[in-house]
């Protein structure tokens, strides 16, 4: 009998130490800088416009950067000297390295806006690519004329296309659900993480989520935000542009551009910040934040629409860079909405994940 006692009270132990590795181990999940981490600016401008008459040859804005084996696809949209109301469209860049130097493909724009579809008769924007199995999958962000937006979808065979949109797009059509930030993929679920304009201030608003089992929904719409903008006087208390949310090493990962409030948009400073969560619904903002403060980079006024590649320990943020001052040779008329892309390299100082 105190055999058989013995032997249960070893393994009882052995079980509670069992839970406590185990709890170890959960405990271990860290945000990506919890030991610091080191600034070193990218080139920037990594992109600028096109040459005079090209479908680009304005301002551009940064979309996602994927990588697909040993190429970076760096998606963006822009538009053309005919001005903003003349409508974003989709393009990419190629490069062997995540700082380049980048190659526009050739056959840009890679997805245009169609007359004859009310959705996205003004402009399509914001692209985010996924690839499962042996297809990609496109999330952008659409308006029509009278600039409400839809979240739609497209797919392909090759991250540069041909890209086919989906035959029963949009496939969000709610007034938070506007700009596509990011998309996670994790356990069968797709977390899409989207902002929408001017609900905080001009062009700024909160992080929302929308969640479905197959990449064209139904979808799951989460009307409380999942970050929100800073008390008055903090570095985000304007609000955000869209970012990315990425899943890697447990948690959730959400790199944005958080904004200074002002009335008049050239003067909304915007910085780089950093945001982590283990389910992707509640987020903890960065006690260091932000991480890319706009001050740190000559002539900035804001880093907005950051998207992220992980290669730890160096985290690679691809941003829109607008100016405080009109760069030379830039026609000043356009002043501020005068837009290149950047990038920004961060890395963490303590032991490698």
């Amino acid at each position: 009998m105190k055999s058989t006692l013995l032997q249960l009270l070893l393994l009882l132990v052995l079980v509670c130490a069992g839970c406590s590795q185990t709890g170890k181990k959960i405990d271990s999940v860290k945000p990506l800088f919890v030991d610091g981490f080191t600034h070193t600016p990218g080139q920037n401008p990594a992109l600028v416009p096109g040459i005079s008459g090209s479908w680009d040859d304005r301002a551009l804005e940064s979309g996602q950067c994927f990588r697909d084996g040993d190429t970076y696809y760096w998606y963006y949209h822009a538009y053309s000297e005919a001005g903003p109301d003349a409508g974003y469209q989709i393009g990419v860049a190629t490069a062997s390295s995540p700082v380049g130097p980048w190659t526009k493909y050739y056959s840009n724009p890679i997805l245009e806006t169609n007359e004859n579809n009310d959705w996205e008769n003004q402009y399509v924007a914001c692209p985010f690519v996924i690839k499962k199995e042996n297809t990609y999958y496109m999330w952008y962000n659409s308006a029509d004329k009278e600039w409400n937006g839809y979240i739609c979808l497209a797919t392909a065979e090759h991250p540069l296309g041909p890209w086919r949109k989906y035959d029963n797009n949009p496939i969000i059509d709610h007034p938070k659900f506007y700009f596509v930030g990011g998309v996670v993929h994790m356990d069968d679920m797709y977390y899409l993480y989207t902002t929408p304009p001017n609900e905080v201030q001009l062009d700024y608003g909160r992080m929302y989520l929308a969640t479905s089992s197959y990449p064209e929904g139904p979808w799951q719409l989460y009307e409380e935000p999942v970050l929100k903008e800073g008390v008055k006087g903090s570095y985000d208390e304007g609000g955000f542009s869209e970012a990315e949310v990425s899943h890697y090493n447990g948690l959730f990962h959400m790199f944005y551009g958080g904004s200074t409030f002002s009335e008049l948009r050239e003067k909304t400073r915007e910085s780089i910040c950093y945001a982590y969560s283990k389910d992707g619904f509640h987020f903890t903002k960065y006690e260091g934040n932000p991480v890319v403060p706009s001050q740190d980079i000559p002539n900035c006024s804001a880093m907005a629409e950051v998207h992220f590649i992980i290669e730890y320990p160096k985290v690679y943020l691809y941003h829109t860079l607008r100016y405080l001052e009109t760069p030379d040779g830039e026609n000043k008329e356009w002043m501020p909405w005068i837009e290149h892309l950047g990038i920004q390299i961060l890395e963490a100082t303590g032991k490698k994940e």
